[in-house]
């Protein structure tokens, strides 16, 4: 059934069975434990788990990606960070533009954000999904966790 609507999906839409993009784990991230792949394709999420100072990379993104929902499901962060979760996008001259991923003080027409019982959900609205590119990287610091 799955099988059927995810076929009936690529024709008339986004292709639902392949991730949106590809992360490149780089330090202290990566699928949230108990799971071999970060995307699932029934829930059209991606589960991950950070931990002291975690660095993710977009590597690849598909071609629909702006017309899909993206969403990630993060474990491991602290309510309180030292470094709160952030999305780095490189600009032109070489600079970054930095943007919180917390659940408090983000920009709430780029995300939805929420945190419940250790689980934060970071869901991208479409202006948020403009900043999805290959070089974009993620970085959650807790150095001093106790």
């Amino acid at each position: 059934m799955l099988a059927t609507f995810l076929c009936v999906c690529a024709t008339f839409g986004p292709n639902l069975a392949e991730e949106p993009l590809t992360f490149e784990f780089k330090r202290k991230s990566g699928p949230a434990k108990g799971r071999k792949e970060a995307f699932d394709v029934r829930t059209q999420a991606y589960y991950l788990h950070v931990e002291d100072i975690a660095r993710f990379e977009i590597k690849a993104v598909t071609a629909d990606v702006q017309k899909r929902a993206f969403v990630l499901k993060i474990t491991g962060m602290l309510d309180k960070a030292e470094g709160p979760l952030a999305l780095y996008v490189p600009e032109k001259g070489g600079k970054n533009k930095e943007f919180k991923l917390s659940h408090q003080g983000f920009d709430k027409e780029l995300f939805r954000i929420e945190r419940k019982d250790g689980l934060t959900t970071i869901e991208f609205l479409p202006k948020g999904r403009q900043l999805l590119r290959p070089g974009v990287w993620f970085q959650y610091v807790d150095v001093y966790r106790n």
